[in-house]
Parts: structure tokens; sequence; C-alpha cells
């Protein structure tokens, strides 16, 4: 499982492939909704429980990878 099929429910078609750095102000469909159905989708596809303070970390894509790296999670971006 990539980052890139997880997040492209949630985020739709980008036209161009994801990047560690794309956060909400590159993505324009990322807001506040798409935020909660992130973290949903990720505890979903890993079944694993975020703390408050990783949630808080998922600011862009480089950081949920280190945040799911740190929970030893093997995931890449594709």
């Amino acid at each position: 499982m990539t980052l890139d099929n997880i997040l492209a429910p949630v985020l739709g078609t980008l036209g161009r492939p994801l990047r560690e750095d794309d956060c909400p102000e590159t993505i324009s469909g990322w807001d506040s909704v798409r935020q909660i159905e992130i973290v949903v989708a990720l505890e979903d596809t890993f079944a694993i429980e975020l703390s408050t303070a990783e949630i808080l970390r998922l600011k862009s894509v480089r950081d949920i990878l280190e945040v799911l790296h740190g929970r030893g999670l093997s995931v890449g971006l594709f």
C-alpha cells in the first residue's frame, strides 16, 4: 500500500504526482474536512489509532510519512 493509493480517494485526482512537500497550501481540496478524512483513512488502512499529537503533526505528505514510519509502518509515496 502506498500513500498515493491511500490519499487519492480522499484528495481526488491532482493531475500530477503527489509530492512530499504537498500540503493544504499546494492542494486546493485539502481542507479541514479532508484532514479528518485523511486521519480516518490512515487509521483504517493500518488498523491504528493516531494520537492527538500525531494528528496535529500531519501538515504535509512528508509529515504523514514520518508519523507512519515512526509507527514502524513501511509505506512509500508511490
